[in-house]
C-alpha cells in the first residue's frame, strides 16, 4: 500500500524541483541592459581636432563642451529619446532645441545633425568622437 503512494509523489516532487532551479537559473541570467542615455555619459574627444574640443555627458542630463583653450564653454542640458538626443544650449539661449541623431559603437560615437538653427552649436556638434572615460 505504502509503494502505490510513493509512486506518484516522486514525478511530482522531480517537476517542483526542477521548476524551481529553472526559475532561479533564469534571474541570475538577465544582464544588465543599459539605456542609450546610460551610453553617453563620460568624457568625449573629438577625434578630427584631437584633443580639444571635449564633450562631457553627466548622469543628471547636463552636458559641456569644454574647448580647451580660453574660456569658450557650451553647457546645458541633453533629453535622450531612442537614437535622438535634444540639446537645450544655456550660451545660445534656452529653449531653441538641438536636434541631433546619435550612434555609439564601442567607445566611438557620431553625431548627426537633424535640426539645430541656433548658433554655431552643428558646427562643433557634427564631428566623430571617442571616449576617453567612462564615468
Amino acid at each position: 500500500m505504502m509503494r502505490k503512494c510513493i509512486r506518484p509523489v516522486f514525478p511530482v516532487l522531480l517537476m517542483l524541483f526542477t521548476v524551481f532551479f529553472s526559475i532561479r537559473c533564469n534571474k541570475a541570467a538577465k544582464p544588465e541592459v543599459m539605456l542609450p542615455a546610460d551610453q553617453l555619459v563620460g568624457v568625449w574627444k573629438n577625434i578630427e581636432f584631437g584633443k580639444k574640443p571635449v564633450l562631457i555627458f553627466n548622469k543628471n542630463d547636463t552636458y559641456t563642451l569644454k574647448f580647451l583653450i580660453g574660456n569658450l564653454d557650451y553647457n546645458g542640458n541633453y533629453h535622450v529619446s531612442g537614437d535622438m538626443i535634444h540639446f537645450l544650449d544655456y550660451y545660445c539661449g534656452t529653449g531653441v532645441p538641438g536636434i541631433y541623431r546619435f550612434s555609439i559603437k564601442g567607445d566611438d560615437l557620431s553625431l548627426v545633425c537633424v535640426d539645430d538653427a541656433l548658433c554655431d552649436r552643428h558646427k562643433f556638434f557634427v564631428q566623430k568622437w571617442k571616449r576617453v572615460k567612462k564615468p
